[in-house]
């Protein structure tokens, strides 16, 4: 993860990262990205079951 999020704003310059869990398993990616200097940001399940139904096929959610 650290590798990941130290290389993404080499290469890519301004980088976000979002959770839909920001307090249990989703508090590791998002101290890694912020560590990182990336822009973090939680993202709601229900916002992120929207955002899913406009790319089906590509994006998981949990039930």
């Amino acid at each position: 993860m650290r590798a990941v999020s130290d290389r993404l704003p080499v290469r890519f310059g301004s980088v976000a990262v979002g959770v839909d869990q920001p307090a249990s398993i989703g508090a590791l990616p998002l101290m890694v990205a912020r560590e990182a200097g990336c822009q973090v940001a939680s993202l709601p399940g229900l916002a992120m079951r929207r955002l899913a139904d406009h790319h089906p096929g590509e994006v998981e959610t949990g039930a």
